[in-house]
C-alpha cells in the first residue's frame, strides 16, 4: 500500500501514446484504497510540463517506449522536479535497472504489470526522491553554514578570501582588472558599548543588506571581520572603483538605524580600494587596500582612500 492511510490525494500523471495502456494503469490506480489516487492521463509531453511546474504532480508515470519528446523529461530529472516511474517494454528491464540506481527514477514493465507491482514501484519512487531531496537541503544547509556567515549572510572571511584567490588567478592569467574595497564601521566599538550588541548587530545587517543591492551580480561581498566587509570587482580598475565606492559610502551614511528603545542614529564606514597589479597575490593587494583603509581613518573617517 502507498505509504499510510491520508486524506491528502496522491496525484499522478500517466503518459503513454496508448489510451487502452493509460486505460489499465489508471484503473489499478483507482482500485488503491489505502489513499485517494487522481490521475491525468495523457499523450502530450506539455501536460506533464505544466503539471510539474504548476506542483501538481507527485509522480509521473511515462511509457519510455513512446515518450519521443525526451527534453522535458530531462528537465524533470535534471531539475529534481518530480519522482519518475518509466513503463518499460520487454526485454528493457536489465537496461532499466541499471541506469535508475542513483536517480529518483524507477521502472516497471508494462508485460508484467500487476496492481500490487505498480503501487510498490510508485512508493519506493517516491521514497527515493523524498530522500533526495532532503540530501540535497542538507547539502545545502552545510553549503551555507561552510560559507557564509550567519549573521549578516555573506560569503565568510574564509570564503570571500578564496574568492579574492581566484579573481586573482584570472586576473594573472587574462590580464585583466581587478579591484578590492575593504570597508570598515566607523566607531564600531562605542556603538556596541553604548547601545548594545543587538543594535551593533542590526548595523552590521543593515550594511550587509545595502552591500549586497549595491553590487553587481558579477560582484563578490564578504564579511572580512566584525565590522569589516570587503567586495572584490572583476574587470574593475581603481578609478572605476572609487566610484563605486563612493557610492556607498554615501548610500550607507543615510541610512537611518534605530536602538532597541526606538531611537534613532546614523553610522558611516570608511573603505581603502587597491586594484591589482602585475605580481600580486592575496597578501601584497590585501596589505594596499589594508593601508588605504587606516589612511581613510588617519584622515577623518567616513572616507575612501586608494
Amino acid at each position: 500500500m502507498i505509504s499510510q492511510i491520508s486524506t491528502t490525494p496522491l496525484r499522478v500523471i500517466i503518459f503513454d501514446k496508448d489510451p487502452q495502456e493509460r486505460w489499465l494503469i489508471a484503473t489499478y490506480l483507482r482500485q488503491e484504497t489505502a489513499r485517494e489516487i487522481e490521475t491525468l492521463e495523457t499523450d502530450r509531453m506539455s501536460d506533464i510540463k505544466i503539471a510539474v511546474e504548476r506542483g501538481k504532480a507527485d509522480v509521473v508515470l511515462i511509457d519510455m517506449d513512446t515518450s519521443d519528446d525526451g527534453y522535458w523529461l530531462d528537465q524533470i530529472l535534471e531539475n529534481q522536479l518530480a519522482p519518475v516511474v518509466m513503463l518499460t517494454g520487454q526485454g528493457t528491464e536489465e537496461s532499466m535497472s541499471r541506469s535508475v540506481e542513483k536517480t529518483p527514477v524507477d521502472y516497471v514493465s508494462k508485460s508484467s504489470l500487476s496492481r500490487e507491482q505498480l503501487i510498490e514501484t510508485i512508493e519506493t519512487a517516491i521514497a527515493k526522491w523524498h530522500a533526495i531531496q532532503r540530501n540535497l537541503a542538507h547539502t545545502d544547509e552545510l553549503e551555507r553554514l561552510v560559507n557564509f556567515d550567519l549573521l549578516t549572510g555573506l560569503l565568510n572571511r574564509r570564503a570571500i578570501l578564496r574568492k579574492m584567490e581566484e579573481a586573482m588567478t584570472r586576473a594573472r592569467r587574462y590580464d585583466e582588472d581587478v579591484s578590492l574595497l575593504l570597508l570598515d564601521v566607523d566607531r564600531f566599538k562605542p556603538l556596541n558599548d553604548d547601545l548594545g550588541r543587538a543594535a551593533a548587530d542590526v548595523a552590521l545587517h543593515r550594511i550587509s543588506t545595502l552591500l549586497q543591492k549595491r553590487v553587481r551580480e558579477s560582484d563578490h561581498v564578504g564579511r572580512y571581520g566584525g565590522d569589516e566587509f570587503l567586495i572584490i570587482l572583476p574587470h574593475t580598475d581603481k578609478d572605476s572603483a572609487m566610484i563605486a565606492a563612493e557610492r556607498i559610502r554615501k548610500a550607507v551614511e543615510t541610512l537611518e538605524m534605530r536602538d532597541a528603545r526606538g531611537g534613532t542614529f546614523s553610522i558611516t564606514v570608511s573603505g581603502g580600494v587597491a586594484a591589482y597589479e602585475p605580481g600580486d597575490d592575496v597578501a601584497s593587494i590585501s596589505y594596499r587596500a589594508e593601508s588605504c583603509l587606516c589612511l581613510a581613518k588617519e584622515n577623518g573617517r567616513n572616507r575612501i582612500e586608494k
